[in-house]
């Protein structure tokens, strides 16, 4: 997914209901449960190379800073 595809989406939300949290979800053995769910996500670009020289820039999601 494109970021820009992916902050269409959460304006979309957003415009819906608000200003509301946000979690990360691995996918869950029961539908009730919540299997990621940390109250702060660090929104980090980083640049990846793909073996050939190529620098790909990926933007990760996670809940650990580095």
């Amino acid at each position: 997914m494109k970021i820009s595809q992916m902050i269409e989406e959460l304006q979309s939300v957003q415009e819906g209901h608000g200003d509301i949290e946000v979690a990360l979800q691995d996918c869950p053995s029961s539908s009730e449960e919540l299997i990621t769910g940390y109250e702060s996500f660090f929104i980090v670009p980083e640049e990846y190379d793909d073996g050939s020289g190529a620098i790909t820039v990926v933007c990760n999601i996670r809940w650990w800073p580095y």
